[in-house]
């Protein structure tokens, strides 16, 4: 989504603040600047507020609820530690034969063409 940015200046920060609120956007900076001989104070509000014209995402599909976790008993030693790094390998090497042979069945059906 797009933002504009606004600066807002004068000599009250509360009222600045304020201001930036009715605006309904965020405040991205704000700082106190001295200036001249009498060091005359005054303060800026950078705000990015929303721009109206931009329309907001719609949602396409909605989202399915995570599945809900599963209790696992912790590893009660090095054996169940390896047992399960092992059983991650296993997992692991079987989806990539599954990748590789899906791939040489799509190379294959592509040099029949």
């Amino acid at each position: 989504m797009s933002d504009r940015r606004l600066l807002l200046d004068g000599p009250d920060l509360t009222e600045l603040l304020a201001r930036a609120g009715q605006l309904g956007g965020r405040v991205v900076r704000a700082q106190r600047l001295r200036k001249g001989l009498l060091m005359r104070q005054w303060y800026e509000v950078t705000v990015a507020v929303p721009d109206p014209q931009v329309a907001p995402p719609t949602r396409l599909a909605a989202r399915r609820a995570p599945a809900p976790a599963r209790p696992v008993a912790p590893p009660a030693g090095i054996g169940d530690l390896l047992g399960a790094a092992e059983a991650a390998e296993r997992m692991e090497s079987e989806a990539s034969r599954a990748a590789r042979a899906a791939g040489a069945r799509s190379a294959k059906s592509q040099r029949g063409r």
